[in-house]
């Protein structure tokens, strides 16, 4: 593992569980307010997080931001471009229902407790379409 100097970043070890079980692992050990997922391939503007950071610093009550994305293959080419991403509360709503409508290398969201996560995701299911 590469020596990591950055006194903000902490490397974790665990069994190899899989991926969902590695960023379970993290997002329950992180102790910043916000958690991005950035996996190897992926590729991000420079300023992505800084921008996602002002953002929900600006907007306490946005618990979630995340960008278009494109998937690209391994000659550079672009083969699809998730855009268009719901704003409104039933957009998102109705963008739920549907699938998953986040590229989850594009997001960036508040470190909150399961308590509050659970209280948004009923609060959006319960507001009528």
């Amino acid at each position: 593992m590469t020596l990591i100097t950055d006194h903000r970043v902490r490397a974790l070890n665990q069994s190899h569980l899989g991926i969902a079980a590695a960023r379970n692992t993290g997002m329950t050990q992180a102790r910043a307010p916000y958690i991005a997922v950035h996996d190897a391939d992926d590729l991000s503007l420079p300023t992505r997080l800084e921008t996602q950071y002002r953002f929900l610093e600006q907007y306490p009550a946005a618990c979630l931001v995340a960008t278009r994305a494109a998937t690209i293959d391994t000659t550079g080419q672009i083969k699809t471009i998730w855009k268009g991403l719901p704003t409104g509360l039933h957009e998102v709503q109705r963008a739920l229902w549907q699938g998953n409508f986040l590229a989850h290398g594009s997001s960036c969201c508040a470190n909150q407790p399961v308590s509050r996560w659970a209280t948004i995701v009923k609060h959006l299911f319960s507001q009528r379409l």
